[in-house]
């Protein structure tokens, strides 16, 4: 289960930069709109997983799932916000030389740092749990936990709504505080 959640979270880590378009277009409230959803699928695919299966294992599923559904509806809202930008720069990719003379390494590392790691922290003590517990105690505790992801959904919305200012002063070179 923890390698079928693990391909998930690689499979929504690209999708994730629809997230960083829809800000940029100046749409930010649709993302948050639509990141608004995951604590509902999460806890709809808790109860189903933990009904149908009967397992603890696969509620850690059930995160990565939503994660997975939520960034790939951004995406597409991003890209269809843009007229097909999302799908023009995922051509670039393998276009590295051209890559390298705009710097968008320098720019975008950090903000993968953060992509990969964020999601990986706070999932860790699901996965624990899904090989401690049973199911009845998995369900309770991703309820509790989907109760404060409102709070840390603000949070992330703000911290991405500031993406945007961070990545024009770091390609400006000029070094200076926003």
């Amino acid at each position: 289960y923890v390698l079928i959640g693990v391909l998930f979270f690689a499979a929504s880590m690209p999708l994730g930069l629809g997230q960083r378009i829809a800000v940029g277009a100046g749409k930010n409230e649709r993302q948050v709109l639509i990141q608004g959803l995951q604590p509902a699928l999460v806890f709809i695919a808790v109860l189903v997983a933990t009904a149908v299966f009967d397992d603890g294992k696969t509620a850690i599923l059930c995160f990565f799932g939503a994660y997975l559904l939520t960034t790939s509806l951004i995406a597409f809202d991003a890209n269809r916000l843009t007229d097909g930008l999302l799908l023009r720069a995922t051509r670039l990719i393998f276009r590295l030389d051209k890559a390298r003379k705009i710097g968008i390494f320098q720019t975008a590392l950090p903000m993968l740092a953060v992509m990969i790691g964020m999601p990986l922290v706070l999932q860790t003590h699901r996965m624990v749990l899904s090989h401690l517990s049973d199911a009845q105690a998995i369900a309770q505790y991703s309820l509790a936990a989907q109760m404060f992801l409102p709070v840390a959904a603000v949070v992330g919305a703000a911290s991405v709504s500031l993406w945007p200012q961070f990545a024009k002063v770091r390609a400006s070179d000029s070094g200076s505080s926003v």
